[in-house]
């Protein structure tokens, strides 16, 4: 695992200003975090009920990511990740404005993706959004494995040649595990990490403890290969089904279980089994066909909490032997959901 290449869990794209990387600051973890109060992870999927039922993902969805923010926060969820880019859209101006109220109100803290240009260069959230110390940002890139010998110059050509092929450049070059990169991008944190740490369910050290360590990385700006050194975190992926789900649309209409949204950490995304999906993410791990982005942010999440929890159980005058393992409540049924920019 000594190259990665550099891709992005989503098409949508992001930017920060030196103001809005602030955002990432942490908060002080509550005097009431225990390893027996560790929050489940839930996803929200914009699956093919949603739209079936709204239409395709885009613009015409920010209204409704903000009734969806007021909802989730009424039901008591812990925190909120948006795994969705949010730039500016004049068509949508009402509707970005409803999101950012509604996230600067929410009791849980509201996280949104950044993502950046193929050249590299962030590119910014709508105004009212980047500018809201309020609201959270956080960065959504993976890095998959590389698995063509030769460095460079063999991914280069292979690349080259699937475009005059007619086809996706990233499949010529890369097949092996995906992991998330670590330290983020321009001052802003990973989405999963930002999101814990203003939940307060935990601190840089739990972080830590689930990196992996520096890996020499591929990079891929407007169809050119550079290298780049990155720390990455495998996650340890599960069978997406371990990852309790509820759709968009049942959240949005309150038929949503009010007993699995409450206490949770949520993130929300794609996952419509035809964008934003990783196919053979772990190499390891042949049942795994595919998996969609906002999975890999919940598992990691998962990781960082159960590091926490773990670190906790070992402290003197915690009390606890042992870490009591959840029963995820049953998954929503609907079918897969892939996140898609907005």
């Amino acid at each position: 695992m000594d190259r990665t290449s550099f891709i992005f869990v989503s098409a949508l794209v992001l930017a920060a200003s030196p103001a809005v990387a602030q955002n990432n600051d942490a908060l002080p973890l509550p005097a009431t975090t225990t390893a027996t109060t560790k929050p489940r992870v839930v996803i929200v999927r914009i699956d093919p009920a949603t739209i079936a039922k709204y239409g395709p993902f885009g613009g015409s969805y920010r209204p409704l990511d903000a009734q969806l923010i007021e909802k989730l926060d009424a039901a008591g969820v812990a925190g909120i990740g948006m795994d969705i880019f949010l730039p500016e859209n004049p068509s949508q101006t009402a509707g970005t404005e409803a999101i950012a109220r509604a996230a600067a109100a929410s009791h849980a803290p509201v996280v949104v993706a950044v993502s950046q240009n193929p050249d590299g260069t962030l590119l910014p959230n709508a105004a009212p959004i980047r500018d809201n110390t309020k609201i959270g940002q956080g960065t959504i890139f993976v890095a998959p494995e590389l698995v063509i010998d030769g460095g460079i110059e063999a991914a280069q050509q292979a690349i080259d040649e699937a475009v005059k092929a007619g086809k996706d450049p990233e499949i010529a070059y890369h097949t092996g595990q995906v992991g998330l990169i670590a330290h983020g991008h321009d001052g802003f944190s990973p989405l999963f990490k930002v999101l814990g740490e203003r939940v307060g369910a935990f601190d840089e050290k739990d972080v830590e403890s689930i990196e992996g360590p520096e890996t020499t990385s591929i990079r891929v700006e407007n169809g050119k290969v550079t290298q780049k050194t990155e720390v990455v975190i495998r996650p340890k992926l599960g069978k997406p089904s371990e990852i309790p789900t509820v759709s968009f649309a049942s959240v949005l209409d309150g038929t949503a279980d009010p007993k699995l949204l409450k206490g949770a950490i949520v993130f929300v995304g794609m996952d419509d089994g035809k964008n934003d999906v990783f196919k053979n993410p772990d190499p390891n791990r042949p049942d795994l066909k595919q998996i969609s982005g906002v999975y890999f942010h919940a598992f990691v999440m998962k990781q960082a909490l159960e590091a926490h929890a773990r670190r906790l159980t070992a402290a003197p005058g915690s009390g606890t032997s042992s870490t009591s393992s959840e029963t995820p409540p049953p998954v929503e049924s609907g079918g897969l959901v892939k996140k898609l920019p907005d």
